[in-house]
């Protein structure tokens, strides 16, 4: 069984900067919550990393995602968000558009649109291009990702 690994997500959406600590599991990527499925959260940085002093977690890293500034066209940082949004939905148990089946497709255009080298045998650049319908689903892919971070901002945070 393997250690549980920690990382210190800053969230920046609208006037509000807050952090919280994004766990990677054996089975399954979530945010640590309090009982009640309440997000905890942080105002500052300082504060998270005494969070976890007090409770022996050890952060790996610190990522930063800027929900002011979501840009389709960098696929990378876009489907990075999509991801964080996604496991930010599904520890708080919000049905989040994104993940609906109608969006594979569209999920898929974007990883292969990342270029990993996994992925790309090749050494060519995939460029996706979207159609009008993509871009559609696009703004409301958007738009949901908006509604989680408003609806976990404003209805299930602790502040510490």
């Amino acid at each position: 069984m393997s250690e549980n690994e920690y990382y210190l997500i800053e969230f920046r959406f609208n006037e509000t900067i807050f952090f919280s600590i994004w766990c990677s599991e054996e089975t399954d990527d979530v945010f640590l919550t309090r009982y009640g499925g309440i997000l905890i959260a942080f105002s500052s940085k300082n504060n998270a990393y005494k969070y976890c002093a007090l409770n022996d977690f050890i952060i790996e890293s610190e990522v930063m995602y800027d929900f002011n500034a979501i840009d389709y066209k960098n696929t990378n940082d876009f489907l990075n968000k999509w991801n964080i949004i996604s496991d930010l939905a599904k520890t708080l148990q919000f049905d989040f558009i994104g993940d609906s089946n109608e969006f594979n497709e569209l999920y898929k255009k974007f990883l292969c649109g990342c270029n990993l080298p996994t992925m790309n045998d090749h050494n060519e650049q995939y460029t996706p291009i979207f159609s009008s319908e993509e871009k559609t689903q696009i703004i409301n892919l958007i738009i949901g990702m908006r509604k989680i971070l408003e609806k976990a901002l404003l209805c299930t945070s602790v502040f510490m």
